[in-house]
């Protein structure tokens, strides 16, 4: 049996990491948000709804990318492998991309919630610089590494 905070975690209690941050706050009765001020929440919702801009432009302009190669639109056997590997890439663009987003939706939703701000590895709380670099990152910079 493991205790965090005077919480007991036995093994038949599995949580995940966001859950464990967010039991673990409520023993301590901490709210993260109380951390960031107010200015800060509203540049980094400012921040995550510009991020979420960009990327949905991105995803859009990838779908684009990644359409059938038509052969009209190659003239050769090199220029169609090279249309076929430029669509390869777009592909894998477009799926980080789709994560991206995916991420980037997730944290908005979860903003106003205790854990918010907290990496889910290490439960530290996340630099605010590092939020407003990459809002979608739950993690913070050690454990991201």
């Amino acid at each position: 049996m493991n205790w965090i905070y005077g919480v007991a975690l036995t093994r038949s209690s599995i949580l995940q990491p966001r859950e464990q941050t967010l039991l673990i706050l409520r023993c301590l009765k901490i709210k993260v948000n109380a951390l960031m001020t107010k200015h800060d929440l509203k540049a980094v919702k400012a921040k995550i709804l510009e991020e979420i801009d960009k990327t949905s432009k991105s995803v859009e302009d990838y779908r684009e990318m990644t359409s059938p190669i038509s052969p009209e639109n190659t003239t050769g056997r090199v220029s169609w492998m090279d249309a076929t590997n430029n669509k390869s890439v777009a592909e894998t663009a477009l799926l980080h991309a789709e994560e991206k987003l995916k991420n980037l939706n997730y944290v908005l939703s979860s903003i106003d919630e205790p854990g918010f701000g907290i990496c889910i590895n290490c439960q530290k709380p996340i630099p605010i610089g590092r939020i407003l670099l990459m809002p979608q990152s739950r993690y913070c910079v050690n454990c991201a590494s």
